[in-house]
């Protein structure tokens, strides 16, 4: 269906078979050129005009003169997303989107050119689009306000089905975050991706999260390298010397961690308790993980009280405000010492 859309929408862009949808007032008389082009929201977030996308309506396009503010024409687009002014004084303008229906909920995502030229007799055209902003995962963790629509980029860290609770770890230079509701998608760990989502918080202690989330892969890529940190600051998700929450959600590893404890009743989880002296951390065993975890498959003894593990996994919340967890991705991750 878009992709028809699309066509039909460049079938009329380009003049074949096109009426004058989108015609708007002209402030001069003397005009002698076209300006034209589409506007477009760009629900990918990749920045082109593309089958993914969807039209604009009434949004305004001004052509002002280089010489000052004067404005030689206005444009507005129809419900197609075209905007057509014939009668065009010949001159070179500059572009300008009006921006103001969008309020602070979207930006100009492309706009392929910032002035025009119109000759006599020949068509300007130029590709607007509008959409989300793009931010860092930092930003969306910790500036944007709840329940903003964004665009984030980053490397997938797990499945969207790898653990029960169907979230997914994202992660880019900035820090990672947690992402929840996912639109069905074929996203693996360490695929290169861009998510659509709102800003949202869950657990007690409101940690911020990716909701409602439609996922578009990129590339392929490589998972970022664990970062290694003793038990005490991964149950803390913080450095000592950084920000609060700087390890939020992110893929780190510990080494040579004794287990001190194990719970095997809460749920189906299997809790591994380790700490290398400098305070204790939870490890959780998910058996949707990877079937070793589950009983009756865990081997006997193995998770358990004095062995010492080398271990990877992703942070996760305890539901406790502060106190973050370790889930290894598959038992591959957790290595006997």
């Amino acid at each position: 269906m878009r992709r028809a859309w699309m066509t039909a929408v460049m079938a009329a862009l380009l003049g074949l078979g096109c009426s004058n949808a989108g015609d708007s007032r002209l402030l001069s008389v003397s005009g002698q050129g076209v300006f034209r082009g589409i506007i477009y929201f760009d629900l990918d977030g990749n920045r082109l005009f593309s089958p993914a996308d969807d039209s604009v309506k009434n949004m305004k396009v001004r052509l002002v003169s280089l010489s000052g503010q004067d404005t030689v024409a206005i444009a507005t687009s129809a419900v197609t997303g075209i905007f057509r002014v014939t009668g065009v004084p010949v001159g070179t303008y500059r572009v300008l989107l009006d921006t103001t229906p969008l309020a602070d909920t979207a930006k100009i995502a492309q706009q392929d050119s910032l002035q025009v030229t119109i000759l006599p007799g020949d068509s300007a055209t130029v590709v607007l689009g509008v959409g989300y902003p793009h931010v860092s995962i930092r930003a969306a963790r910790t500036t944007v306000p709840a329940g903003r629509r964004v665009f984030v980029e980053g490397i997938v860290l797990n499945a969207p089905f790898n653990f029960r609770d169907t979230t997914m770890h994202v992660q880019d230079t900035s820090g990672a975050i947690r992402a929840a509701r996912i639109v069905a998608s074929p996203v693996v760990a360490a695929d290169s991706v861009r998510l659509r989502a709102t800003t949202g918080t869950r657990n007690p202690g409101a940690e911020r999260i990716l909701d409602v989330v439609t996922v578009f892969v990129v590339r392929p890529a490589f998972l970022p390298t664990a970062a290694t940190i003793k038990t005490g600051q991964a149950a803390a998700a913080k450095l000592p010397a950084g920000p609060n929450g700087a390890l939020h959600a992110q893929q780190i590893q510990i080494l040579n961690a004794p287990v001190t404890g194990v719970d095997s009743t809460s749920g189906p989880d299997y809790i591994m308790t380790v700490n290398d002296s400098t305070g204790s951390l939870d490890v959780v065993l998910d058996p949707q993980a990877d079937p070793a975890f589950k009983f009756p498959n865990r081997q006997p003894g193995l998770y358990n009280v004095p062995n010492k593990f080398d271990i990877v996994g992703l942070l996760v919340p305890s539901g406790t405000p502060g106190v973050w967890r370790l889930k290894p991705r598959s038992s591959a991750e957790l290595v006997k010492r």
